[in-house]
């Protein structure tokens, strides 16, 4: 099983350091 977030509501450079903060912990990001 693979963990995917998607990061929608958020300005790009926000969307960015959010899942710099994710990034080691889920195997999927999708932004906008």
């Amino acid at each position: 099983m693979k963990l995917q977030v998607a990061i929608d509501l958020l300005s790009t450079e926000a969307a960015l350091e959010l899942a710099g903060k994710v990034a080691d912990y889920v195997d999927i990001i999708e932004l906008g």
